[in-house]
């Protein structure tokens, strides 16, 4: 229940950013609001009734997902990593919790040796994962990849590539998100190399 609200929520909020009208924008708004509510409250309450040992790899990933959106960074890194501790772990999934590791310490500004290492060891798995978690991981990639010093040309590059990739699977909600995320990122860059911030 709370993957598939959590899934909803994802796709609401992409169709938000393609609304036009006010009113539509505002009808995405609230039905992303009550399905990402939805989705902590199911999360929260199977790892009430499971506790994290018992939890599927499936479970471990949506709830570390979800607890980064409600900023409990710390919490998310534990079952992140716990899910990747499991023998069953498939590609997907691995990429996905790793995607969260990597969300979490950027937001805490603490990448480590120990991130870095998840990261490349992830690196095979893009490969074995489906389209559109491969598109999914794109987005924290660029963003660990700026905080290491990639160029921004070079990582705009792999955006784009990462949104043709998803375009040519119709995943339209991933290729918006991207989108969006690449429009703020120029936006914000522009007005750093402005003011001369950025290389």
């Amino acid at each position: 229940m709370s993957s598939a609200h959590y899934s909803a929520w994802g796709n609401a909020a992409a169709y938000r950013s393609l609304s036009r009208g006010r009113r539509e924008r505002g009808l995405w708004n609230w039905r992303a609001l009550r399905c990402g509510l939805l989705a902590v409250v199911y999360a929260e309450l199977s790892a009430l009734r499971k506790g994290s040992k018992n939890m599927t790899v499936g479970e471990l990933v949506t709830r570390s997902s979800l607890l980064i959106l409600e900023r409990r960074y710390r919490g998310a890194i534990r079952v992140a990593r716990e899910a990747l501790s499991r023998p069953d772990i498939d590609a997907d999934n691995r990429l996905l919790a790793v995607r969260d590791v990597i969300r979490a310490c950027l937001a805490r500004k603490r990448l480590t040796d120990g991130t870095f290492d998840l990261y490349v060891e992830a690196l095979p798995y893009k490969s074995l994962a489906s389209v559109k978690v491969r598109v999914r991981f794109a987005r924290t990639e660029a963003e660990y990849e700026l905080a290491g010093g990639r160029s921004r040309r070079a990582v705009l590059q792999d955006l784009e590539n990462a949104v043709r990739i998803a375009e040519e699977n119709n995943l339209g909600d991933q290729a918006a998100k991207l989108r969006a995320f690449m429009a703020l990122f120029l936006y914000i860059s522009t007005l750093l190399k402005l003011y001369g911030y950025f290389y």
